[in-house]
């Protein structure tokens, strides 16, 4: 795209493309049950002639016969008073729902009650602000659960605010030449001025790339602080306004993409965010940063399907070849970084919510963003749903899509009991579950209470992770015990698909009895070297990986099934591997931490590089009579085949 600049001005001739809402009622009845009827008669498509995007389907009356609260969500056209009436509880904000649920809880007579509060399909949106869940709030009587539950198809829980306000740029002197592009004013939108420049921008439910420039054809150099050009660029001038980003996909290490922002910029010298550039210098061994592959959010006309930022204008371009027979529909940016925080409250189930939009700001502000591994940095990555010190917590059946967090979702800090299953997951900037911790400290406890165990995650489904963050593995378990990742398909990474482990073999860990098997991953690390379809990291006895299928690894090193520094006490058996440049087992044996007592057998392979074993002399055993190297055009052998069909999600 052009970088040329252009001067940006308000004018309050605009487009406006937001939604009316409308429901008329036709003969809308009470039966048998005062909440059934009321409910079927609003909700029932077929009695309803409406033109409302925030109802999708009938309920049946199943699915809302317990309903403790109902939660209407903001602007929808339900008609609330006659279900007040009813003794229901009925809100028109998450956020007043712990409250009602601890006064219910307080005046339970009975053991062994459940709490349902059950959203109404629409989109439920948190303004801004997180839904906090506590233990303190929520007096827990033994036995009783409470459960979380959208009804029927569309209930979504909803971190952006719709940009329904568009102008066009050629059409005054907002932004003269650039033809086909459309602006936003952040002045219209109050809440986003607290999250600018918009890092995401979806539209009709579509991710809008950041718009780009190649860092090595602008002639930049190093210097103490950032980097000199030989003559002024276009871009530079707004570099600042913009908080314009720069990139270094597999530059200071194969498995990370650093990010930092621009603070300064005169005609020729631009200073990185000092902090961030210390960051990159330590993860550099000490030296100065090279020149940044790519450079982000760069002042000028994006190109098609593009958007760029400053901290008062959103603009873009679509990719249809008329951008201007209409203005942008259906566009959203995220407020928040946190859509939930459940902390220290036990026996809570989570069903049939979509959650959608939401940002990770780090890569923005001071210190940036530069990683470990798996969007590690100083601080540990967490989700835009955060359940942590809890237990008995089970997420099933929930959809996550258009996020911009580090994790779609995480769960840890001494959690125990855990089953996340049968969900979606998509069209993710960061990575899809984050189970567990990296706490070196914690990691070495004897005290049980305070481990993170018992997690069981299966039949989920990942189809887009780090698509934006690129280091981000779409499975990251760290320090856990007894736990099993099984029949999940995971397709179109950008990094590692299931990253098990931690600490690389210098914290003996409570991680044991860990098991990773018939997961079905194809499409994986896409952008990054140096990680696998399955990759683990240290000591973890009575643990296994088997019965996977890999297909597609781009990464042209290490494995497709890969046990790295410090991993120990794996089993490996029964997995099959095609379409790879990289061996398709590998046991690390660099870096004096090598791994060790890895024992792997019955491999088939096809299409990938010969099987590598680093770790011979620390007891990693591959018996290569069970190691099958299919050729290219032969078809699988009769048993990687039934281990191949027994792979993925069952839901």
């Amino acid at each position: 795209a052009s970088t040329t600049a252009a001067p940006f001005k308000h004018n309050s001739s605009v487009i406006h493309s937001g939604r009316f809402h409308h429901i008329t009622m036709i003969g809308s009845t009470f039966a048998e049950h005062a909440i059934s009827g009321f409910l079927v008669g609003v909700l029932s498509l077929t009695t309803c002639r409406a033109a409302l995007t925030d109802i999708h389907a009938p309920l049946d009356r199943s699915a809302y016969k317990n309903c403790s609260i109902i939660v209407v969500p903001p602007n929808s056209a339900l008609e609330t008073s006659a279900l007040s009436a009813t003794g229901v509880v009925v809100i028109t904000s998450l956020h007043d729902a712990p409250s009602h649920i601890n006064k219910m809880e307080n005046t339970h007579d009975n053991e062994n009650t459940n709490i349902v509060v059950c959203l109404v399909p629409g989109t439920h949106t948190l303004g801004g602000k997180t839904l906090s869940i506590h233990g303190h709030e929520i007096s827990e009587k033994r036995g009783t659960s409470f459960v979380w539950r959208g009804l029927g198809d569309g209930a979504t829980i909803s971190g952006g605010v719709e940009v329904d306000k568009w102008t066009k740029c050629d059409t005054g002197d907002y932004c003269p030449g650039w033809e086909g592009v459309w602006v936003a004013f952040v002045s219209d939108y109050p809440l986003i001025a607290n999250v600018t420049p918009v890092r995401q921008l979806w539209v009709n439910s579509s991710r809008a790339t950041r718009n780009f420039i190649d860092g090595e054809t602008q002639g930049l150099t190093v210097t103490p602080t950032g980097y000199k050009t030989a003559a002024k660029l276009d871009w530079m001038s707004g570099a600042v306004e913009a908080q314009t980003e720069l990139r270094w996909p597999r530059q200071l290490r194969n498995w990370i993409e650093p990010r930092c922002v621009i603070v300064a910029a005169n005609d020729t010298d631009i200073t990185i965010d000092p902090l961030c550039w210390s960051n990159l210098k330590v993860r550099n061994n000490n030296a100065l940063p090279p020149v940044p592959k790519y450079i982000e959010n760069v002042q000028g006309p994006p190109g098609p399907g593009e958007f760029m930022a400053t901290s008062q204008y959103i603009f873009y371009r679509p990719a249809s070849p008329f951008p201007y027979s209409d203005p942008p529909v259906n566009a959203f940016v995220p407020l928040q970084e946190v859509l939930v925080n459940v902390t220290s409250s036990n026996n809570h189930v989570w069903e049939n919510i979509g959650f959608r939009y939401t940002t990770l700001r780090q890569p923005s502000e001071a210190g940036g963003y530069v990683p470990s591994q798996s969007m590690v940095t100083s601080h540990e990555p967490m989700g835009a749903i955060q359940i942590h010190q809890c237990a008995n917590v089970t997420v099933q059946n929930c959809q996550f899509a258009h996020m911009g967090s580090a994790y779609a979702l995480s769960i840890g800090n001494s959690s125990q009991g855990v089953v996340v299953s049968g969900n979606t997951f998509s069209d993710l900037s960061g990575g899809a579950v984050k189970l567990g911790n990296v706490d070196d400290v914690r990691a070495v406890t004897n005290d049980t209470a305070r481990w993170d165990t018992g997690y069981d995650m299966h039949d989920n489904t990942i189809d887009g992770a780090a698509v934006e963050f690129h280091g981000a593995s779409a499975v990251f378990a760290g320090y856990v015990a007894d736990t099993t990742i099984h029949h999940n398909t995971i397709r179109n990474t950008g990094y590692t698909g299931i990253s098990l482990g931690w600490g690389w073999g210098r914290v003996v860990s409570f991680a044991h009895n860990n098991h990773v098997y018939n997961n079905h991953l194809s499409t994986i690390m896409q952008e990054l070297v140096d990680g696998g379809c399955i990759y683990t990291l240290g000591p973890q006895p009575n643990s296994s990986i088997s019965f996977n299928y890999c297909t597609g690894d781009a990464s042209p090193v290490v494995g497709a099934f890969y046990h790295d520094n410090g991993s120990r006490y794996f089993t490996n058996t029964g997995n099959v591997a095609e379409i790879t440049p990289a061996p398709c087992l590998y046991l690390q044996g660099c870096c004096n931490a090598p791994a060790l007592d890895i024992n792997a057998s019955n491999l088939w392979c096809r299409n990938t590089g010969a099987v590598r074993n680093g770790c011979a002399a620390e007891r990693c055993e591959i018996d290569m009579t069970t190691v099958h190297m299919i050729p290219g055009t032969a078809p699988w052998p009769s048993q990687a085949q039934a281990i191949i069909d027994a792979t993925g999600a069952r839901v």
